[in-house]
């Protein structure tokens, strides 16, 4: 079972619902980056498995992956 692609999917629809639930356009432009270079940086820079990088990298997805849930939470659009 590809897991990666499984909790990659999981972030992006915690991002869309952020996204959507999102007054402010400055906030909107900050999830937007962030979620830019969180996907767009394994393609740019060469992350060898199980490197630091590699992990930085891993870790910065799961807490932008829960920051987008705890927004989602706090705007009360989900119970």
């Amino acid at each position: 079972m590809p897991y990666a692609a499984i909790f990659n999917v999981a972030i992006i629809v915690a991002f869309v619902l952020a996204f959507i639930k999102a007054e402010e356009i400055k906030v909107k432009i900050i999830l937007a980056s962030i979620m830019a270079l969180i996907f767009i940086l394994p393609q740019v820079v060469y992350m060898p498995p199980m490197s630091w990088l590699w992990w930085l990298h891993y870790i910065a997805k799961i807490v932008f992956g829960l920051c987008c849930v705890i927004y989602i939470k706090w705007t009360g659009m989900a119970y």
